[in-house]
């Protein structure tokens, strides 16, 4: 390896395009949305879920360009909650 001299710009670091990608999920939004894909998903989790309990899937009303989800126990303690977003289509 050479040793830059003084006043020498570093080489350019090469960053790999973002990949469009076949999950599942992304499939289903594109369905749901003419189309457009997903521009991102964020995840928390806020409980977690026993084998024991039931389980509910619950989805929010489309706004701004994304959409809530989230997962619960049948006595409706929240145990997961995500937000999908998309590009303009």
């Amino acid at each position: 390896m050479r040793r830059r001299s003084a006043g020498q710009a570093p080489p350019p670091i090469a960053a790999p395009a973002p990949r469009r990608t076949n999950r599942p999920a992304d499939k289903a939004a594109r369905r749901r949305r003419g189309g457009a894909w997903p521009r991102g998903y964020a995840f928390r989790g806020v409980r977690p879920l026993f084998h024991h309990d039931a389980l509910r899937l619950i989805g929010g009303a489309e706004e701004a360009g994304g959409q809530d989800l989230c997962t619960a126990t049948g006595a409706d303690y929240v145990c997961m909650q995500a937000r999908v977003t998309w590009d303009a289509a």
